[in-house]
């Protein structure tokens, strides 16, 4: 399932499951971000590239190359 707020260019997802990584693994290696004081985890770097990898999808090895 996936929720989405906001509008573009200021919108997130909000994922309930990814491929490749699994909550449990990608949990302890969060990042946080602040969101109008609220302290937010979001998914590492390795790990949403990971999901990317994973994914296949011709948009997120777009995606994956632009990462660092």
């Amino acid at each position: 399932m996936v929720v989405v707020y906001g509008h573009p260019p200021i919108r997130i997802k909000v994922m309930n499951e990814i491929d490749g990584v699994t909550f449990e693994d990608c949990r302890p290696r969060a990042i946080f971000a602040e969101f109008d004081g609220i302290q937010v985890p979001v998914i590492g770097l390795a790990d949403l590239k990971r999901n990317k990898l994973a994914s296949g999808r011709p948009k997120d090895i777009d995606d994956l190359q632009q990462l660092p």
